[in-house]
């Protein structure tokens, strides 16, 4: 047997009460490090939604404003008054074309539009991208197909705007010569179709084409439930950017013809569309995470206090748009 040494003799190891305190001082910077990481996860997630929020309530704005400003363009016409439409409208506001501006305000329950929001339809018309719009001589009678100087490269069935600073008129493209910019207005064809072959009259060489549009904005739900602003044109409704929970839509309406908004009040108490010459909008964002905040948020919206039955992150944002076009 190897004799002791007396390194041995005197080596002693920790004691129970010297490992228990290492374990809680342990513990104790562990609790620090994991609350760290937690904080520092909330603040990038709090951050990351406020962003999110932030984008697409101001892309949303920009969106609205960018189309709602040109409301009831149609050419060198002043309102819609001035112009045929030759369409099989069919009841349908997407081909009427007869009212510029309209809405509804606090929608009730059913269908596809999220209860008590608003919705907004404008039509205006955008000039033909790509090609010059003057109008050549057509022909002696009304029913001659409508010729451009220029290639038009506008597909069969596409809806067109006709007009000079006198009349317009509104009819579906039949056939299309894309080489030498002939638009043919036969009936019985394409889709709604023309209820007419004959224009109101001969176009000549300062007339233009126009694209004529009807857009509707709402607050929808997708299929998974995430309300979203929408845009819903003839063709059909498409999302236009996610995670928006409401829409308060006033119209200001001039009541003494001077241009400018003598009130703002909601669709179903403008006195009359044709005096409204701006629009006031206002969003309600929403994060796409739930528990963003630890307590249900509050905010201010049409005036009152709105407290949130989750705990994503709400943001509010308002723009005035002025109807540039009812100016003149």
């Amino acid at each position: 047997m190897m004799p002791i040494s007396s390194s041995q003799k005197n080596a002693v190891g920790f004691s129970l009460l010297e490992v228990l305190i290492a374990l809680v001082v342990g513990l104790i910077l562990m609790s620090g490090v994991i609350q760290l990481l937690i904080n520092s996860n909330n603040a990038f997630r709090m951050q990351n939604a406020l962003t999110r929020v932030q984008e697409n309530g101001q892309f949303a704005i920009q969106y609205l404003t960018n189309d709602i400003r040109n409301t009831d363009f149609w050419g060198c016409l002043q309102d819609t008054t001035w112009i045929t439409n030759h369409l099989n409208v069919g009841g349908s506001v997407y081909y009427s074309f007869n009212v510029a501006l309209q809405g509804t305000a606090n929608q009730a329950s059913g269908g596809s539009i999220v209860a008590g929001t608003d919705t907004i339809t404008i039509s205006s018309a955008t000039p033909v991208s790509g090609i010059n719009q003057i109008i050549a001589p057509f022909g002696t009678t009304t029913s001659s197909p409508v010729t451009t100087n220029a290639s038009t490269n506008l597909a069969l069935g596409t809806i067109v705007l006709v007009s000079d600073c006198l009349s317009g008129d509104i009819f579906q493209v039949t056939n299309a010569d894309a080489s030498g910019g002939s638009l043919e207005h036969a009936t019985g064809i394409g889709s709604p179709g023309n209820a007419t072959a004959t224009l109101s009259k001969i176009y000549n060489a300062d007339a233009f084409v126009y694209l004529p549009y009807t857009d509707n904005y709402s607050i929808q739900n997708d299929a998974s439930g995430v309300p979203g602003l929408y845009l819903t044109t003839a063709t059909g409704a498409q999302e236009v950017v996610d995670n928006i929970a409401n829409m308060l839509i006033l119209y200001g309406e001039d009541t003494d013809s001077d241009g400018t908004a003598n009130r703002y009040v909601r669709a179903n108490q403008v006195t009359n569309m044709l005096n409204v010459v701006s629009v006031r909008i206002s969003i309600v964002v929403r994060s796409a995470e739930n528990n963003i905040v630890v307590t249900p948020q509050t905010y201010t919206f049409n005036n009152q206090t709105v407290t949130a039955t989750d705990n994503r992150l709400y943001r509010v944002y308002t723009t005035t748009i002025t109807l540039r076009n009812r100016l003149n």
